[in-house]
């Protein structure tokens, strides 16, 4: 609950030789928030003073319950939603903003989608390398956009692409405050 990806638990081998009793705690419920006032603040004037802003929604949408909340912010802008690689789950592909999954094999219409943008609003995503790299002989991913990345884990914003703005909180719970604001 506290960190993802696997874990090693190593037990001494006297453990197994004897009785013994241990106390397992429970573990805690953890909270996230949407982000800090000053960032989400930064991140609808980005919004805001865009012309061909687009949604790239990532794992954190699927694995935070995110869709009505991102699908609401993209009708009300009325953007594109580009899934990341592996992630098309991220949002549903029947939806009229959907333009499908960028990365190995992604769909053309996500990439160009991308391409034009001048504002890549990045919720729940890592903006790894696989969905960022050109694809069919084409570098979609845009060159001057700012880039919103809203991430629950810290450690991954801005790590692989310049971000103008870094929002650490719940994608689910940004998404919902951006469009209050908006």
């Amino acid at each position: 609950m506290h960190e993802r990806g696997p874990v090693q638990i190593n037990i001494p081998r006297d453990f197994f030789y004897g009785e013994n009793m241990h106390t397992i705690r429970a573990p805690k419920k953890q909270t996230h928030s949407a982000g800090s006032e000053e960032v989400l603040q930064d991140a609808v004037k980005l919004i805001k003073n865009a012309k061909n802003p687009v949604i790239l929604a990532g794992g954190g949408v699927s694995m935070g319950g995110a869709y009505d909340e991102v699908a609401a912010l993209a009708e009300y802008l009325g953007v594109p939603v580009a899934c990341t690689y592996l992630h098309n789950d991220s949002f549903p592909a029947n939806h009229p903003n959907s333009v499908g999954n960028l990365g190995y094999q992604g769909h053309k219409s996500a990439m160009n989608a991308m391409h034009e943008a001048d504002v890549v609003i990045a919720l729940g995503s890592r903006l790894s390398v696989f969905g960022t790299l050109p694809q069919y002989n084409f570098d979609y991913f845009p060159k001057n956009a700012k880039i919103i990345q809203v991430d629950i884990d810290q450690r991954r914003l801005g790590l692989s692409k310049k971000v103008d703005c870094l929002v650490h909180g719940d994608c689910k719970q940004a998404a919902a405050s951006m469009l209050t604001r908006l």
